[in-house]
């Protein structure tokens, strides 16, 4: 049975876990999906959530020190109020997806077009809260999304040998490393396809090595 389909209006972050917490909620979840028998409906989503919200290499790193070094608090409280409105959807579709229930717009999906599916459905939701955030004030968008963008480009600690591994991977693959733009919806979707792919590549390989 699959869920209706939510309205695609603003969002409001909820009063939440810290994005480290929720990384660990992240691992927790797709251990759970992974290992779960019979009719849990299984995808590699939240080990990819999990990997963007890396506490050392990842969104993170907005929860110790190192956020500041990288970040304003402007730009900050952008990520988090993005990061808190995405958690608590994902919640969600875990719930669901843990119980065997699709989700609206990813009826009859299995496998890697689950995957890819996930992906965009959470962008989509991630361009909602970008807008609501900043309403009609272009100005404080652009000034905030130039300066992550910037950061994501170019400041050290968000590169090799500090950056998530397959984070990093799924950036030179989707060929955005260097032109990032968060404001890009389609090119969230392609690091975030390649995200999933890489892993779903990296456990099959593991998969075949123990057999």
């Amino acid at each position: 049975m699959a869920e209706r389909p939510a309205p695609r209006t603003a969002a409001v972050a909820p009063a939440g876990l810290s994005i480290r917490a929720n990384h660990r909620r992240y691992l927790a979840m797709d251990a759970r999906l992974q290992a779960a028998a019979g009719g849990a409906i299984r995808t590699h989503f939240f080990a990819a959530a999990a990997c963007v919200t890396h506490p050392r290499g990842g969104l993170g790193t907005l929860d110790g020190a190192l956020g500041r070094l990288v970040f304003t608090p402007a730009e900050a409280v952008f990520l988090r109020h993005v990061h808190g409105v995405l958690a608590a959807i994902n919640r969600g579709w875990f719930a669901r997806l843990r119980r065997g229930l699709e989700l609206a717009g990813c009826e009859g999906l299995r496998g890697r077009a689950l995957d890819h599916a996930l992906v965009e459905l959470e962008q989509a939701r991630f361009t909602d809260a970008m807008r609501a955030y900043f309403g009609e004030d272009a100005a404080r968008r652009d000034a905030t999304l130039g300066g992550v963008n910037r950061a994501l480009r170019r400041h050290p600690l968000l590169r090799p040998p500090w950056l998530e591994g397959r984070l990093g991977a799924a950036l030179a693959a989707s060929g955005t490393r260097r032109c990032i733009d968060l404001a890009d919806e389609a090119q969230r979707c392609a690091v975030g396809h390649a995200l999933v792919d890489l892993l779903r590549a990296s456990r099959a390989a593991s998969v075949r090595e123990r057999a």
